[in-house]
């Protein structure tokens, strides 16, 4: 059974059309009505899931609503009371006695006391003055260190600020708080005193539970202008972020993999429940995996019948196993042989095909090996002639010393040892300090031919000169310097050669000649230009062909040039060891 389903995964098989026809004969109504089906339970489900978790966000809105609304009332209550105001005023009054003082004290507190226990839902609350850092009043022990007016605004007016959850001001807990800021009025002889009055830690936790939906869910909390003031989960929704939300009261976006359900509250103040799809799909992976289930089940009859059609056809496909085997002992001369199957025909023709081909090949490979043994038989007649030229150059500089021609012996000699290097018989990659001094023995020989009319001067840093390089890369610039740059019998080209960093080196070759604007340049470069047909950048080509095929196609000649201040040419290659090279 394994090797048949081995079989079943080659796509070029009999097996393969058959248990793929068997299987889209099955799949294709489980597939239709499963898709239906699944659109249907989706919609119906979606549409559920969906209304219950905006109704539930409703109720949401509706409680923090009416957690603000109590703080607000209660802050009115000792803001707005003048009676308060003027008893704030007597108890801030240095001259009065003590004891008016402590019953002033004792009024207020009461009033604090009373409220508090009113409203079950309010936690720390006391007055404050800002400008004499006071506090006044406190109902519970605060956190001297933390000033009440620096939590972010969920919204605000004139003389009210209701802020975004917070920690608690109380000093023995780190619970979660809505707060609100308020402004006392009509006090004239008061500095600017506020109260503070923040809710208790069951307020956000109620607000908030953990199993309201039934799947997890996460809350944010924006300001009117869309700002995150508070986030569940700020890895993904940070603080101070701003999330694309429209003015209606409900909406519900999605969210690159989830869904936001957002309520809007009188203040113009949001609060969204971030929901997961993979958690509101759940009902609807269920129900899938059971269909999925009889899919399978039913694809598993459908495999075992082609199993069983399999075994009538397995005679042909073991003809067809031998004739493979033939072709791998490289018997090509066998002779046809018909299935009397159409798809095995199909499927031997193709085969036949094949052994065609390969049997070309073979042929074609041993045609190339006669041909490279041609080539290496040209290649020794090749490396035998420059023997010859040596041999003949040294009668040359021979017979001229016996004459005692110096100038016709340095001239050979320095010729030679350039014809040497050129050759390349040791390979074509080098040190530079190789190729530099191949490079001084041409320039020497060309001063030679031209009379001295021009000066090549060398820098060469210590650290470049062991690198490698491929032979005859510098060369074809100086020549290109001296052919068409110098016009003048007092021309100049510098070559230098210098580390760029650990990882390349630089070379450049500057005249002082007569330049080349913007589109010579650009034709130079060209394959097929002008300039190349009239022998001009016959080099260059040379140049930056042999630097892409050794150092890669983003390496090239940079070429700046000014008419009539001279040429620079520069190229920047990585540093790279012999064998790499080669």
């Amino acid at each position: 059974m394994l090797d048949w389903l081995k079989k079943v995964v080659q796509t070029n098989t009999l097996m393969y059309r058959l248990v793929s026809v068997m299987i889209a004969n099955l799949l294709i109504p489980i597939v239709l009505i499963g898709s239906i089906s699944f659109y249907s339970i989706y919609s119906i489900l979606q549409n559920n899931i969906e209304k219950g978790v905006q109704s539930r966000m409703k109720e949401i809105e509706h409680t923090m609503q009416s957690s603000l609304d109590n703080l607000g009332y209660a802050s009115r209550q000792l803001t707005l009371d003048g009676d308060i105001g003027k008893r704030l005023e007597q108890y801030m009054n240095p001259t009065i006695p003590n004891n008016l003082k402590y019953e002033i004290q004792s009024d207020i507190q009461s009033r604090l006391t009373l409220i508090s226990y009113a409203n079950q839902g309010l936690g720390a609350m006391y007055y404050f003055i800002p400008e004499q850092n006071m506090t006044l009043f406190e109902t519970m022990l605060l956190n001297k260190d933390v000033d009440p007016m620096q939590y972010p605004a969920l919204f605000s007016d004139p003389l009210t600020q209701y802020q975004a959850p917070h920690p608690s001001i109380y000093q023995y807990s780190d619970s979660t708080v809505f707060s609100i800021v308020q402004e006392m009025t009509g006090n004239k002889n008061l500095p600017k005193t506020y109260v503070y009055i923040e809710t208790n830690f069951k307020v956000i936790e109620d607000l908030f539970p953990e199993d309201a939906f039934g799947f997890g869910v996460s809350y944010l909390i924006l300001d009117p202008n869309n700002t995150i003031l508070y986030s569940d989960i700020e890895e993904t929704y940070p603080l101070n972020s701003r999330l694309k939300l429209s003015d209606a009261k409900s909406q519900v976006i999605d969210d690159h993999g989830r869904k936001l359900f957002a309520e809007q509250g009188e203040g113009k103040w949001s609060i969204v429940a971030v929901v997961d799809k993979s958690d509101l799909n759940n009902e609807i992976i269920s129900w899938s995996t059971r269909y999925l289930f009889i899919a399978i089940a039913s694809l598993a009859v459908s495999l075992l019948l082609a199993w069983r059609m399999w075994r009538f056809i397995y005679q042909k496909l073991s003809l067809l196993k031998l004739e493979i085997k033939m072709t791998t002992d490289l018997h090509f001369d066998r002779p046809y042989v018909p299935m009397d199957i159409k798809e095995f025909d199909e499927v031997v023709d193709r085969f036949y095909l094949m052994r065609t081909r390969i049997r070309d090949l073979i042929v074609e490979v041993e045609e190339k090996e006669k041909n490279k043994r041609k080539l290496e038989v040209q290649k020794l007649k090749y490396q035998i002639n420059p023997h010859f030229i040596h041999n003949t150059l040294n009668t040359i500089q021979w017979i001229a010393r016996m004459h005692k021609q110096e100038e016709i012996v340095n001239l050979v000699s320095i010729f030679s040892r350039i014809l040497h290097y050129n050759l390349g018989k040791e390979g074509e990659i080098v040190q530079v300090q190789e190729e530099i001094a191949a490079l001084k023995d041409y320039v020497a020989l060309q001063k030679i031919r031209y009379n001295h009319h021009f000066r090549v001067n060398f820098e060469i840093s210590e650290d470049a000169e062991q690198l490698t390089i491929v032979r005859f890369l510098i060369q074809p610039l100086v020549e290109n310097a001296m052919y068409h740059g110098l016009i003048e019998d007092d021309g100049q080209i510098m070559v230098r050669v210098t580390k760029d960093s650990e990882r390349f080196f630089v070379i450049e070759v500057e005249d002082n000649g007569q330049g080349m604007d913007e589109a010579t340049i650009h034709s130079l470069l060209q394959a097929g230009s002008e300039q190349r047909k009239s022998g001009m950048g016959i080099g260059l080509n040379f140049v930056n062909h042999t630097i892409r095929e050794y150092f890669g196609e983003q390496y090239a000649i940079e070429i700046v040039s000014q008419l009539g201040k001279g040429t620079l040419m520069r190229i920047r290659l990585p540093i790279m060891n012999k064998e790499a090279l080669e």
